[in-house]
């Protein structure tokens, strides 16, 4: 698989992720989709089986995250577990690179500043939680949140 170095790795699934959603009609699976993405891609066995030291795919958290984004920014939907959908502004809207950017870093502004602490834009509690986090166990949390599936941190509605 091509990859972009200025991007982080999930964020290079943005366009495709779209493409494949679109030539399957508008839906897929998650195993459709990431059987489309792996053509697409040309993503190798290699490449599947990499493991995160939490044992999940580095690939399919890659596509976890990029879901993320994608559902936050309005152009994918994943309110039901067994079937990713394009919204309607995900039909309509074609993406450019520059688009993909924008996305990335003002869904990722949401989460951590430059400076580790979340941004103003975003309420600190979440589902009900809240943390408070200690600067020097910063690191080993954002760590080990990062390596986590994406979808432990979704509600469904």
């Amino acid at each position: 698989m091509k990859k972009n170095p200025d991007l982080p790795a999930h964020v290079q699934f943005f366009l495709p992720i779209l493409a494949v959603l679109r030539k399957l009609g508008g839906s897929a699976s998650p195993a459709e989709l990431k059987d489309g993405l792996v053509t697409m891609l040309e993503i190798s066995d290699n490449e599947l089986e990499e493991k995160l030291k939490t044992g999940v795919s580095r690939i399919d958290n890659q596509v976890s995250w990029s879901k993320v984004y994608l559902v936050r920014d309005g152009l994918v939907d994943t309110s039901d577990p067994n079937v990713w959908s394009l919204t309607e502004e995900g039909l309509k809207r074609q993406l450019t690179d520059e688009d993909v950017h924008r996305i990335f870093k003002k869904i990722h502004g949401g989460f951590v500043t430059k400076g580790g602490k979340r941004a103003k834009t975003q309420p600190i509690k979440e589902h009900g939680l809240q943390l408070e986090v200690d600067q020097p166990h910063k690191e080993t949390l954002l760590e080990r949140n990062c390596s986590l599936p994406p979808s432990i941190f979704l509600c469904s509605t």
